[in-house]
């Protein structure tokens, strides 16, 4: 039997979890990873000021895990701000961003993971997406849109290895997937990607925060690698779904993104990236009058960021 050996020998995954008042899944998250089969991994949890037990759970399990590092956030900062901080914390080689409310498909994940493992900056895997706990399939009954990108995003084409400028250029044609979980990112090439954030980070960022770090972080990616490999579950959940309360922040959140992508790239690569935003618009459990009223927010939003950082850029 042919093994697979890692040019690492035994590489160091760190496990960066942001929480917010989720004490309601926190034990199954960490109970499914540190129950993996692979063990040279740290978990960095990052609590953003929750208002529930999220940090009594994780001091708990702490006095049995001395891999477990807890990290509490002074107030509350957004999500952006929590994958940030866990990922400046990191100590492994390479770094996987893992939700709280999500999970594993094994106990072997971790090791599946390891053993493929040979010096890409970004190895990309398969997933299985939960809505309310029921498959999606086609991404009926979540978005009213799912095409060949998405498809893309969810089972990675094992055809579709890039590499240098090719990988930030995919990204921002979506074709390669902008979402932050599901992948393994190599811990300097993640850092770098923080670091070109910089002051961002310290802007309350919730919604599409993962645009934001893999702009960055592909940018100074070297190698982009799909494998044949299905380890996360990402959970959908009703009570998560953007709605009326949440959708004006969404926007915010959206204006935040361009601004920063649009003074870091050309116009050409905007209009791909502007696609690709406007695609998480089908997300929204809103009205139609509501998400009519979005679309003009976020053409006005687009037309003023635009004019914005146009001056920025010729000053």
């Amino acid at each position: 039997m042919l093994l697979l050996v890692s040019a690492y020998g035994n590489p160091r995954i760190s496990i960066v979890m942001p929480i917010y008042n989720q004490q309601k899944f926190l034990k199954c998250a960490l109970d499914q990873i540190f129950n993996q089969t692979y063990q040279n991994f740290e978990v960095i949890c990052v609590n953003d000021k929750s208002t529930d037990n999220s940090e009594q759970i994780i001091r708990e399990y702490q006095e049995t895990r001395s891999n477990l590092i807890l990290v509490n956030n002074p107030e509350n900062m957004g999500t952006l701000n929590a994958r940030s901080v866990g990922v400046l914390r990191a100590s492994g080689d390479y770094i996987l961003q893992f939700d709280a409310d999500d999970n594993f498909t094994s106990s072997t994940v971790l090791f599946d993971l390891s053993v493929n493992i040979q010096d890409a900056s970004i190895y990309h895997f398969g997933e299985t997406w939960m809505y309310n706990g029921t498959p999606i399939t086609d991404c009926a009954g979540y978005t009213d849109r799912c095409d060949e990108h998405v498809q893309g995003w969810v089972n990675p084409r094992l055809n579709s290895t890039f590499s240098s400028q090719a990988i930030h250029q995919s990204f921002l044609k979506s074709g390669i997937s902008p979402l932050i979980h599901g992948k393994l990112i190599k811990s300097s090439v993640f850092k770098q990607g923080v670091n070109l954030l910089g002051a961002l980070i310290g802007v309350h960022v919730t919604f599409t925060e993962d645009y934001l770090l893999m702009f960055a972080l592909t940018k100074f990616a070297e190698q982009y690698e799909p494998l044949q490999v299905t380890g996360y579950v990402y959970n959908i959940w009703e009570e998560s779904v953007l709605g009326a309360r949440k959708w004006r922040k969404f926007v915010h959140d959206q204006i935040v993104v361009f601004q920063f992508m649009y003074l870091n790239s050309d116009v050409k690569g905007m209009r791909d990236l502007k696609k690709v935003l406007e695609w998480n618009l089908a997300t929204l459990k809103v009205s139609t009058d509501e998400k009519e009223e979005i679309c003009r927010l976020l053409d006005e939003a687009w037309l003023k960021g635009v004019k914005m950082c146009d001056e920025i850029k010729s000053e």
